[in-house]
């Protein structure tokens, strides 16, 4: 929450910047699983363009407060597909991402618990669903997209048929295909689950409220050979 005090808002929606992305999700459900790295989506050419011309390669410009301090750890990287850094928080480096996101038509606005404006919930949503789909198979990633899913609807309830609706028309039927894949992935291997579950630091109560958002059988279920795993 410190680094995104440092950021000035009314700069990031005139770049039509918005926060988004795991760290976000688990600001607002709660904090079900260790996030750090900050995200955002900048949503418009328009806004690529006047991101672009605020940062330099050792300055993010106007996007930060004018007496705020965020100290860069690395230079900055930018171009026609965002912009790229690692800020120091109290000597931790932190991942910082703008990036264009021209798949899906996505927006935001402010929340009153973060200090930046936030993706709307449903483009929340959208982001997870199409992340899944490129990377939710990849176990070095530790199924955190859907993880991420499973957090939302647990505290706000099921997938917005407009979030398919968006996801599918980037991805057409590959979205489902691989929200499935995951899905039966860690329902039927268990020892996945508990490592994910271990590495991203989700704790007992969290964890619990996950495992019945997925369907994922405990322990004493798993030792029943004609368990039904079906939705």
């Amino acid at each position: 929450m410190q680094a995104l005090s440092a950021f000035d808002p009314a700069a990031l929606t005139a770049c039509s910047c918005y926060f988004g992305g795991g760290t976000a999700i688990a600001l607002l459900v709660g904090e079900h699983r260790e996030s750090v790295d900050i995200d955002f989506l900048c949503t418009t050419q328009q806004g690529m363009r006047a991101l672009r011309q605020t940062v330099t390669s050792n300055s993010l410009g106007a996007l930060v407060k004018p007496g705020a301090h965020l100290t860069l750890h690395r230079e900055v990287i930018f171009d026609r597909y965002g912009v790229r850094t690692v800020v120091n928080v109290n000597g931790t480096p932190i991942k910082l991402e703008l990036v264009y996101e021209n798949r899906v038509a996505v927006t935001g606005g402010p929340v009153a618990s973060l200090p930046v404006p936030v993706l709307h919930r449903t483009d929340l949503y959208t982001e997870k669903l199409l992340a899944n789909s490129d990377r939710g198979s990849d176990g070095a990633i530790l199924y955190r997209d859907m993880i991420d899913l499973a957090a939302m609807i647990a505290t706000w309830g099921p997938i917005p048929e407009a979030a398919w609706i968006k996801a599918r028309g980037a991805y057409g039927p590959h979205i489902d295909l691989a929200y499935t894949t995951v899905l039966d992935t860690l329902r039927t291997h268990p020892a996945k689950w508990e490592e994910a579950c271990q590495k991203m630091h989700i704790d007992a109560h969290w964890r619990a409220k996950l495992a019945q958002t997925l369907g994922i059988p405990g322990p004493e279920q798993r030792r029943r050979p004609n368990h039904d795993l079906s939705l």
